[in-house]
């Protein structure tokens, strides 16, 4: 198993390297094996896919991922952390001191991992958002453009707390390479991304994952399992990607979901009929067979994806 499951463990791997747990990084280390076992059990990923790890910290997880064999890509934004666990030289594991947020997903998971294994642990510009990668100069391998091999990754991660909606959603968009999650998040976000439509904590992001996967609880966490101890509990949250053919098939442009969703949600208290005025009309209510009366917070998926396709039409 792990060197860092315990307390004291977690406390002294710190000490040695002269570390302390970031709060702007949003680091709270697991340190207890029976959680690490039940998110692995929970995972159950495929012997033949890849496991995307974000936030692996000292290795908790990471270690028994790779002594399962699997063939694991961990991406720790903490440059300090992340060499330390490309120093356990750990089989089957490519470390990359990388921020998850910089991340171009497709890119980056479509990357043979003969190629993975070889990039520098600061990764390679090919890895990052247009954006970042003008800022990044290496010398990047050469491949042909349909070369690329499509594996099957599925994410097992800690998330940090502060990042890790985005993450998901992001990931999510990014990457149809991505099959399954299995992750860990504050409660609070875990209910959240699992509401049903018409709940008070059903929002703009529970919309945009129900377009891609389906989601649910599968576990509670104490904040007690974790060091530093956070304020909040946690729960795990599975996450299994639609296939590609439902989603073209029973849904509208996520673009134009996207739209109507994100001008709706900024004033979720309102009416459709009046957050949408200025893009619909209620002729478009009545295609959907909606009414206008209704509150973004209201229509799930399907709902909104028959509002997109009237306003298309």
């Amino acid at each position: 198993m792990s060197d860092t499951l315990s307390h004291k463990a977690v406390q002294d791997v710190l000490s040695i390297n002269n570390m302390r747990p970031s709060k702007t990084l949003g680091q709270n280390f697991v340190c207890d094996a029976n959680t690490i076992d039940k998110i692995i059990s929970l995972a159950s990923p495929k012997s033949d896919s890849f496991v995307l790890e974000i936030g692996p910290g000292l290795g908790a997880l990471t270690i028994p991922l790779s002594n399962k064999s699997f063939r694991v890509l961990a991406i720790e934004k903490d440059a300090r952390l992340a060499k330390r666990l490309d120093s356990l030289k750990l089989p089957g594991v490519k470390v990359l001191a990388m921020d998850a947020m910089k991340i171009n997903w497709e890119k980056l998971l479509l990357t043979p991992w003969e190629e993975l294994e070889t990039a520098p642990i600061s990764g390679l510009s090919s890895f990052l958002t247009t954006k970042e990668s003008r800022c990044k100069k290496d010398v990047e391998p050469k491949r042909e453009e349909n070369e690329a091999v499509l594996a099957d990754w599925h994410l097992v991660s800690n998330l940090p707390y502060n990042v890790a909606t985005q993450l998901i959603i992001s990931v999510l968009e990014q990457s149809q390479s991505v099959k399954a999650m299995l992750v860990m998040l504050q409660k609070e976000v875990g209910l959240r991304l699992c509401a049903g439509a018409g709940s008070r904590t059903y929002g703009i992001s529970t919309l945009k994952l129900s377009y891609f996967a389906d989601a649910k609880i599968v576990g509670k966490i104490s904040r007690e399992v974790f060091f530093p101890k956070p304020n909040v509990d946690s729960v795990l949250v599975e996450i299994k990607r639609r296939d590609e053919e439902e989603i073209n098939t029973n849904f509208a442009s996520y673009q134009t979901i996207s739209y109507l969703a994100n001008m709706a949600f900024s004033q979720r208290r309102k009416m459709l009929r009046h957050s949408l005025k200025n893009v619909l009309n209620e002729q478009h209510y009545d295609r959907a067979l909606l009414s206008s009366t209704l509150r973004p917070e209201q229509l799930d998926i399907n709902a909104w994806s028959r509002l997109a396709k009237c306003y298309n039409y």
